[in-house]
């Protein structure tokens, strides 16, 4: 677990990075828990303090309140783990640690998604009525007055009383005194799962390492596909990076090839695992 020093420490660090370099800000940021990453129109933090995009990223411990009016806010709760809440939402942050995560929604809807999971993480999310722990990497929904957990994709344990539930992708469950799954549209969208799934997107076009993450692919011509989100989104800049990173990769191996000592030869082209090249 982070003192409450360290973390300071790092926030500060991040903002600084921020400013001298946003994609390694965003690695840094991406492993930290407890961050107010992005903001939105009318949030505010333990019901007095609005928010500004140009506070952001800021720390949100145990015992805070974080509600929005009309607006949006996007937490990281642990290292790629994300929380999207909604328009007319509050939550209360009960605990936050590196690897343990609890929290209240009081009201309204959030999203999260959980790119990267370790073993030992745990993520605990409860509303009137019952409380889901999260298990596995995939996009998750609650809504606090239908008090429901939808799985988009992922697997997560229900409780609410005496009664106990295992649910799957695709399916959804009420949190009341009896338990029962449920399949559900995932394909069946509103304007929060539609800002998550962008912000998810963003996400993951930020950095080279973030582009190896497997919650977005790309299907060609700019298009990228979640099966968390069932969402397809075109990505102008994709195609172009994509370009970008195979020249680049291109130039790398044409250069450690030149580096390799040269064996005589008939042929210019590499035979088998042959770690050197042969010239004429």
């Amino acid at each position: 677990m982070l003192s409450v020093l360290s973390r300071g420490v790092l926030l500060i660090l991040g903002l600084f990075l921020v400013r001298m370099n946003p994609a390694l800000a965003q690695q840094m940021i991406s492993l930290q828990s407890g961050l107010i990453d992005y903001v939105k129109g009318d949030v505010f933090l333990n019901d007095a303090e609005r928010l500004a995009n140009s506070q952001v990223p800021a720390s949100i411990g145990s015992g805070t309140r974080l509600s929005t009016k009309d607006g949006q806010a996007e937490l990281v709760l642990a290292p790629n783990t994300y929380l999207w809440l909604g328009e007319n939402s509050s939550l209360h942050m009960d605990r936050c640690e590196f690897n343990n995560v609890r929290l209240m929604l009081e009201k309204g809807s959030l999203m999260i998604e959980i790119v990267e999971r370790t073993k030992a993480s745990r993520l605990q999310v409860q509303i009137a009525g019952g409380h889901a722990e999260l298990r596995k990497e995939g996009v998750y929904r609650i809504d606090a007055a239908a008090r429901t957990l939808l799985v988009y994709k992922g697997d997560a344990a229900a409780e609410s009383g005496n009664s106990k539930i295992d649910i799957g992708s695709g399916k959804s469950v009420i949190l009341q005194d009896r338990l029962v799954a449920t399949r559900f549209d995932r394909k069946k969208m509103d304007r929060l799962h539609n800002w998550a799934a962008a912000r998810s997107l963003d996400l993951f076009m930020r950095s080279r390492e973030t582009r190896n993450q497997t919650n977005w692919e790309h299907i060609g011509a700019g298009w990228l596909w979640s099966s968390g989100f069932q969402t397809k989104i075109l990505s102008e800049n994709y195609a172009f990076i994509l370009l970008l990173e195979r020249e680049r990769a291109a130039r790398e191996s044409t250069k450690r090839q030149k580096q390799l000592p040269c064996i005589p030869g008939k042929s210019a082209t590499l035979s088998g695992e042959m770690s050197q090249r042969i010239c004429f």
